[in-house]
């Protein structure tokens, strides 16, 4: 279960994205989308408690982060500089 204490940050961010969580399950799903809804971003990781995410290639704006595990998602904006 993705634990409620997940931090997404910094927001915002000029470059680079960290994700941390406590998870308990097996594996989690990260998915960053942009506001038409295009994925920029996914991987899928086991037992995933810190991920650091290289944005310098995306274009200023506003995107959603999705984490998802088997019994719950969560769904965070940020935004990039």
């Amino acid at each position: 279960m993705i634990n409620s204490n997940y931090k997404i940050y910094p927001n915002p961010n000029f470059g680079q994205l960290i994700i941390e969580l406590e998870n308990d399950s097996r594996q989690v799903e990260i998915e960053v989308t942009d506001v038409r809804g295009v994925r920029v971003f996914y991987q899928a990781a086991q037992q995933l408690a810190f991920k650091t995410i290289n944005t310098s290639s995306w274009p200023s704006g506003t995107y959603f982060v999705k984490l998802k595990d088997a019994s719950q998602s969560v769904v965070q904006k940020i935004v990039k500089m």
